[in-house]
């Protein structure tokens, strides 16, 4: 009663035939929300007589039918206007994107605290209104559904959605780094898609609107008779009654740990729209670059380390700097001989696991060992000896035959 639209004329009159005739007028433009509360004003009167008062009393009840047979029909119908009035808010039309939901859940709360069956019993109907209103317009997915298809169509959706017809999904890769996937991180990636404008089919006069066009029509093969007796089946499209926009979205790709090659981010339903169909699903494939030290064998890495022959036969030590910046020390202790072809296991140091990223697979360290091109002579003679004293002299010239060699030659 306290709030007007800003047409109204002044809500002061001076007896109850006035207010009744007002709340007749508002009633022609469907305002039932403002002919009831003059009707309420008119009832509220001081020395209203019993005549006058069964009148009224008759008049408001007729005008609240009214009402909910007005918002039933827009239920079908899919007036979101509506549901924003249920909730007390109001759709600004300045553009396509979703409901601001923080607004919407502080809205559905104090309205849901106010008109609770358990504190008001006679409040139980419009606590429902309130409850679906919010569950409609919480959902991007049903607030499409319900603009174009009304409630009936929400329903579908609610129930698994396999009466409704679905959009062609979208995919586009993205190439990380390994250093990311070890970490973990995000990026950003956009979305051009198709959307359906908001209520601009029942309400075009909204600022919004006038940026929107038609939306792709409906496709269906139909016969077309050639002669008696023979026919061919033509594609037709039926033009659609709803308005479309180009739209472009930010989307914040979660690059998590551990993740493996070809694995997708999943972003429902942000693919192209249609009219009363569910939406795609929009997916990033991500593709994981190869690094130059490291290479991933699933959970474990591998990387190649070159070491000297001195190294090898006197021990050496080394630190690597891992893929987030920590360092790993390994070697091999003095009088350890490091042979061709070893190698080191090192736990703990590999890729963090993808279903538990506290946990790390292993790093592998293969050796290469580097043979040098020649000996200088000047250094022949003392490299000899120091050989010759470790027991590494040469072999015996004869070269030892094998059985089956002495067999044949019997």
């Amino acid at each position: 009663m306290d709030i007007g639209g800003k047409e109204e004329r002044p809500r002061i009159l001076k007896t109850g035939g006035m207010y009744s005739r007002r709340a007749a007028a508002h009633a022609k433009k469907s305002e039932y929300a403002l002919g009831v509360a003059d009707l309420v004003r008119a009832l509220l009167r001081p020395g209203l007589d019993a005549t006058a008062q069964d009148r009224l009393f008759a008049t408001l009840e007729d005008q609240l039918n009214k009402a909910e047979s007005h918002r039933s029909a827009a239920a079908q119908d899919g007036d979101l206007s509506e549901l924003f009035d249920a909730l007390d808010m109001e759709d600004s039309g300045l553009d396509n994107k979703d409901v601001d939901l923080k607004f919407l859940k502080r809205a559905y709360r104090d309205l849901s605290v106010k008109y609770h069956p358990d504190k008001n019993e006679a409040a139980a109907a419009r606590f429902n209104r309130i409850r679906d209103a919010y569950e409609v317009l919480s959902d991007p997915m049903k607030t499409m559904l319900y603009d174009t298809g009304g409630l009936e169509t929400v329903r579908k959706y609610e129930g698994g959605g396999s009466d409704l017809e679905r959009t062609d999904g979208e995919e586009v890769q993205i190439f990380v780094t390994l250093e990311d996937v070890y970490v973990g991180t995000t990026r950003k990636q956009n979305v051009h898609r198709r959307v359906v404008c908001r209520s601009c089919r029942l309400h075009p006069e909204l600022k919004r609107c006038q940026r929107c066009s038609r939306c792709p029509g409906e496709k269906e093969m139909r016969i077309r008779w050639l002669n008696q007796h023979q026919y061919t089946e033509e594609e037709h499209e039926t033009p659609s009654k709803e308005k479309c926009i180009q739209t472009t979205d930010e989307l914040e790709v979660g690059i998590e740990r551990g993740m493996m090659v070809g694995e997708r981010v999943h972003f429902p339903h942000m693919a192209n729209q249609l009219p009363k169909k569910i939406a795609g699903d929009f997916q990033v494939a991500v593709k994981i670059k190869d690094h130059h030290l490291f290479k991933r064998m699933g959970n474990d890495l591998v990387v190649v380390v070159q070491v000297s022959l001195f190294e090898a036969l006197l021990g050496f030590q080394r630190e690597l700097v891992h893929l987030d910046g920590h360092v790993v020390k390994f070697g091999m202790d003095q009088g350890t001989v490091l042979k061709p072809g070893s190698g080191l296991e090192i736990d703990g140091e590999g890729m963090p696991l993808r279903e538990d990223p506290t946990t790390f697979g292993r790093l592998i360290v293969q050796f290469q060992i580097e043979f040098p091109e020649a000996i200088p002579l000047t250094a022949a003679d003392a490299l000899e000896a120091a050989l010759r004293g470790t027991g590494l002299g040469p072999k015996p010239a004869a070269v030892t035959r094998s059985i089956k060699q002495k067999r044949s030659e019997l």
